[in-house]
């Protein structure tokens, strides 16, 4: 990009700057749903005029962890004037998990001795928060002591002691993650009656196990009315979870719910299937720990069904014969598929690939692992390793991608220590000749791999992906 553009003739400034802005902001795809820094390094390094300009025009988030880098040494790149860090538009994203660490502690030292530098680079610019702790209470007082922070902060995560967060920081949050402990309802109340203007929650109140059900009556009441996004519980769910409280009182639950995701596997009660179908207009996204009851296989696999995303944790057997039964509704796009290892739940796959139709709607699964289907154009795994059993299964794998006629990608999420292991597994079991069509790139912020498959993806633009040729390019 860099020489073609140098040996444009008298480019004008005003479309070079365009150029710039849109590097800067819209190169962006679905894998990259956030523009990092490394993706400006190229842009402003054409010449010093691109530089200021990308300065200029950057609006990223960067990463800042109290308990890692030095305030010190941030301030000291940030105030380089060939900094990138010393436009005027970028954000922060603070995180704060161990405040009685040495370096956490002498931070909060330079911050109490420069803070009118540290609100004005840092909490003004807050635009999510993440912190853990009881002694994280002082830095929150220098935080809420800035008269912006509300209009810049939009999320935050907050871990055990909730009492230590002024209630102000709440007011402006459009997402929050909120883990309670030992937190009596009043409290957890007031906490969600703050937060004016939040789409999207998360809320874990495992370990407040003196709850009643007029307490959760009062809990869902005090929820946010506009959101659109509910996680209630953790997804590692361990029992008991406050399994006293039958059933929860969904009706009372904003009428504005889009994903509706309950973790707790004995919540899946005849009035939490009634909620999700009395309001089946506004509700597709749903999640779903285990199948143990008929009336659950029922309410997934409706007919009338309109759910369109469904996250499915299959954790163990059921209790009875589900062979030949639909586990999945007609209506299904996306499927996310967990299943504990170690325990044959095949009969439950065959369900759902085999015994719930053509699924004519699905076009994507995130699965570990994974049973194929005709009508898939994404594949993702996410997995910490692979057994020489699947590395021996690699040739099969991509043979089916080659041969389909609708996978496009293929991805391998944060599996990856190696990046060239994919690669690797090629090179040792297969033909290099069988998979020019094959291509990939390795997306650096996290090592996650997708292989294309290019002959399906002549209508997807992937100039903003950093492929590196075919897959097989060095074999």
């Amino acid at each position: 990009m860099t020489d073609s553009l140098l040996n444009l003739p008298n480019l004008p400034w005003v479309i070079q700057s365009e150029i710039i802005y849109v590097l800067c902001n819209y190169k962006k795809n679905q894998d990259h749903k956030q523009i990092k820094p490394s993706d400006l390094f190229d842009v402003a390094g054409v010449s010093r005029a691109w530089r200021q300009a990308t300065k200029a025009s950057s609006s990223i988030c960067w990463y800042v962890n109290m308990d890692i880098y030095y305030l010190q040494d941030y301030r000291l790149h940030s105030e380089n004037p060939l900094s990138l860090l010393s436009g005027l538009s970028h954000t922060v994203n603070v995180s704060i998990f161990y405040p009685t660490s040495g370096r956490t502690k002498r931070n909060k030292e330079y911050a109490d001795t420069h803070l009118e530098w540290f609100k004005e680079h840092i909490v003004n610019r807050i635009s999510l928060l993440s912190i853990d702790k009881e002694e994280t209470s002082e830095w929150l007082d220098i935080f809420n002591s800035s008269q912006t922070i509300t209009q810049s902060l939009k999320e935050m995560s907050k871990f055990n002691d909730i009492y230590s967060v002024p209630l102000e920081l709440y007011h402006g949050l459009t997402k929050v993650y909120l883990d309670f402990a030992m937190t009596p309802c009043k409290e957890i109340c007031r906490v969600l009656k703050s937060c004016h203007n939040l789409l999207s929650l998360t809320i874990d109140v495992t370990e407040c196990q003196d709850l009643k059900d007029a307490d959760m009556v009062k809990l869902f009441s005090s929820i946010p009315r506009n959101i659109t996004k509910l996680r209630w519980g953790s997804q590692q769910y361990k029992p008991p979870y406050i399994s006293h409280v039958q059933p929860l009182p969904f009706h009372l639950l904003p009428k504005s719910i889009q994903h509706l995701y309950i973790w707790d596997p004995s919540q899946c009660t005849r009035e939490y299937i009634e909620h999700v179908q009395a309001n089946s207009t506004t509700i597709s996204s749903i999640s779903q720990r285990g199948i143990s009851t008929q009336q659950s296989i029922d309410f997934l696999s409706s007919p009338s069904s309109t759910i369109k995303r469904l996250h499915l944790s299959l954790q163990e057997q059921t209790p009875f014969s589900i062979t030949g039964k639909p586990l999945v509704p007609a209506s299904l796009e996306i499927l996310k598929l967990e299943v504990k290892r170690y325990i044959d739940l095949s009969d439950q796959i065959d369900c759902i690939f085999k015994s719930s139709g053509p699924l004519p709607n699905l076009h994507t699964i995130i699965a570990d692992p994974l049973e194929s289907s005709q009508s898939l154009r994404v594949i993702d795994f996410y997995a910490v390793s692979f057994t020489t059993s699947f590395d021996q299964g690699i040739d099969s794998l991509l043979t089916a991608i080659t041969n389909s006629s609708s996978v496009e990608r293929l991805y391998f999420r944060r599996s990856l220590t190696n990046p060239n292991y994919i690669v690797d597994l090629i090179k040792n079991y297969i033909p290099s000749i069988k998979y020019m069509s094959l291509a990939s790139t390795v997306l650096q912020q996290n090592n996650d791999m997708i292989i294309f498959n290019l002959k399906n993806c002549l209508e997807i633009d992937l100039s903003s992906y950093n492929l590196k040729g075919k897959l097989i390019k060095e074999i």
